[in-house]
Parts: C-alpha cells; structure tokens; sequence
C-alpha cells in the first residue's frame, strides 16, 4: 500500500498541471507570475517552461520543509510558516499585492495556487496585531472546524484572501488551483486569494460562533470584512480554476491497486471527524471481499485538547482502526498524507494490519491524548514523511489480501 502510494505521488508530480488551465499558454503581454503554497515551486518550474520569457517576474512562496531546487532566474523564493502564519507570512502577502498593483493593463498575473496557501499569506486587517489573528486561527484549528469552515473566517479577516490579490490587480488575472479540499471550489482553497468569493461576513460570523462560542467570536467579528463578490465587476478579469485535486490522486491510486491485481475503488468523504472515518474503516473491514481495496480521500476533522500530544490525524485514524476489534490478520490500512506531512508526528501517516499486536491500554490512552507518533514508532507502522511538493488531501486505503 506504502509503495501504490508513493507511485502515485510521483506520477502526478510528473504532471503539467499549468497545462491544464489552457488560458494561461496564451497569456498577454509581460507576465507576473505568483506562486503560493506547498506545491508552489513545482508548479512555478511548470509554469516557466510554459511561458519562458514571457515571465518578467515571479514570486515563489512555500513552507520550510518544502525543497524548492532550481528556481528561474526570474523567481523570487519565499518560505514562511504553516499552518500558523508568522511575521514572513505577512511579509509575503506584502510582496505579493505589490506585485498584482504593478502589472501593467496590458499584462497578466497568474497566479498558481496549492494547499497550504493559507498561512503562507497573512496580511490581517488593519485593525487586528498579527499575534491576535494567529490566537483566532489557531482555536478555529483546535477547534475540530472543517477546513472549509476555517477557510470562511480567513478569507474575511484579510486584506489578501477572499479574492482581494487579484482585486488589486488592474490586469487580466489567470490563477490555477491544485486542491486539497474534498468537493472545494476554488474560493476554498488557501482561502482564494485570486478567485471571487461568494461567502459574506455573516457567514463568518456563524463559524466563530459555532466553533468559538459566542463571547469570543463576537471580538472578532468587528475585524471581518467583505471579499471579491461575484457581483463585482473586477470579478470579470479572474478565471480561476481547479486543475489538480483529492480526486486525482484518490484516482491514480485505485488505478494503482488495480495494477497489482487488488478490485479498487475510490470515494470522497467530504466531512467526517476523526472519529467517523476510523469507524466507517472499521465497518468496511467487516465486509471487505478477499483481493477487495478500496480508497478513501479524505482529510478529517480532529480536537485537539490543549496538552496534546505528538502525532497527526492519519496516524490516530490508524491507531483507532488498530485498537477496535474487527480488523482481520489479512487486511491492511493505509491512512497517509499526499503532502509527506502528518500534524506533529514527522511522519506521513501510518500503515496497520490486523495481524500487529498492540498494548490495547497503551493504544487508548495515545488516542485520548492524541499521542500516536510514538505507538507507531515501536510498532514499526509510520510512514516515512518527507515534502513531497504535491498537495492533495489525504488518502485512507483499506485493502484485503486475495
């Protein structure tokens, strides 16, 4: 399962996606080119050997982790914090609605966008310290909210998300999309710094009270303001466009397993906690036919209590999935990210079979504590995690020997 995995990370990294938006091989006049997220530098690369010389400049922003290697000499390479935005993650979004204002009328900025964007890009309200909006995002986070959700209030408490980078720009504005949202549109992901946005501050507000309670949100909601609405005229200059996403990948692994003589299929879980997805593997386990995988593409909510230990959402899944009963001796579980990275853990996940012996006491106090890296260390069930430069969401395969 590791190796369908890993094969279909590295056939969809060998991928044009920039190709996939065909707008953007036929952009006009000088090209600004800003390139967000934890794919960002792969599909910059991509990007250039589209348009060439046509790029006049360029602005790459990613994660520490994620390896950038040759960049064109047109690029600029920013790294920054994730998932919690720091001081270079404001410094970024500076940079980059510097850039989108200085594109010529007659030029166009694409802009390319991957998961992860979201923190990559800060530029909080006026109103609002960058110490406060990272205490807001980091609740939402805590909090158990979908991804979709926290989305929502970031792109209302920012002057970068929500549409408002390709607001600033007087140009044709081109943004490509690799998604790690499962069913998003484009405002979802990284929080849509170059897509309109068809949310409101009401919507936003119903989050924070939601997943805050009502006396906190109601601090934040004079900080919350409105997007790039698909009523606005600057919304005809933006075409903006998934062309990558958690399909994709759930696909090219089921086509994976497939190949190695397993009966596989796949399916989007759009919302489901933590807890949901262990047991809807748990279940599948009781009815999985000899020679059956099926694939699961997923990214679950999970609330982390303050204390919380060392690990990630695939690697607790797993764990779960491992200390219920059900799980027979010929049948594995897969649960790994598509981006190398599992929360805390250092890890990309975890890969249990029912024929593993585990401390069932041990087992649950790692869940109640959200502590599963170490488990899976001593058991000898975590993946290996490395930034892969892709992006997608995660994957939950679970497959019954023939």
């Amino acid at each position: 399962l590791a190796q369908v995995r890993d094969q279909a990370i590295a056939e969809l990294t060998c991928l044009s996606t920039v190709s996939r938006h065909p707008a953007i091989a036929s952009a006009a006049g000088p090209v600004h080119v800003i390139a967000v997220g934890k794919a960002a530098p792969r599909m910059f690369r991509d990007c250039a050997r589209v348009l060439g010389q046509r790029i006049e400049r360029a602005l790459v922003i990613t994660t520490d982790a994620t390896g950038a290697g040759q960049l064109d000499a047109s690029a600029t390479l920013l790294r920054a914090a994730h998932p919690i935005p720091d001081a270079r993650s404001v410094e970024a979004a500076s940079r980059a609605l510097e850039i989108a204002a200085q594109v010529p009328v007659n030029g166009t900025l694409v802009v390319l966008v991957s998961g992860g964007a979201s923190s990559l890009l800060c530029a909080p309200p006026v109103s609002m310290p960058l110490r406060d909006k990272q205490l807001v995002i980091d609740e939402l986070l805590r909090s158990g909210a979908p991804i979709g959700e926290v989305n929502t209030v970031r792109r209302h408490l920012s002057r970068i998300k929500g549409g408002r980078l390709a607001a600033g720009c007087n140009a044709r504005v081109l943004c490509a999309i690799e998604s790690d949202v499962i069913g998003g549109a484009p405002h979802d992901v990284g929080s849509g710094p170059a897509s309109e946005d068809p949310t409101t501050v009401s919507d936003a507000e119903r989050v924070l009270t939601r997943s805050l309670g009502e006396g906190r949100a109601r601090e934040v909601f004079a900080h919350l303001s409105e997007g790039l609405s698909t009523r606005d005229g600057r919304a005809l200059r933006v075409d903006a466009r998934i062309v990558l996403g958690p399909e994709d990948f759930a696909a090219t692994l089921s086509s994976g397993l497939a190949r190695r003589g397993l009966r596989a299929s796949h399916r989007l879980v759009a919302s489901a906690t933590a807890e949901e997805l262990a047991e809807l593997l748990r279940a599948k386990a009781m009815t999985l036919e000899e020679g059956e995988a099926v694939v699961f593409a997923a990214e679950p909510s999970i609330r982390l209590p303050a204390g919380a230990g060392r690990g990630g959402r695939a690697g607790w899944v797993a764990l779960r999935v491992l200390a219920e009963p059900g799980l027979g001796a010929d049948t594995a579980v897969l649960c790994g990210s598509s981006d190398g990275v599992d929360g805390t853990s250092g890890t990309s996940g975890a890969c249990v079979s029912g024929g593993l012996a585990v401390d069932c006491g041990q087992a649950q106090a790692g869940l109640r504590s959200y502590d599963d890296a170490w488990i899976h260390a001593r058991l000898g069930t975590h993946l290996r995690g490395a930034a892969t430069g892709l992006n997608l969401t995660d994957v939950y395969v679970i497959a019954r020997a023939g």
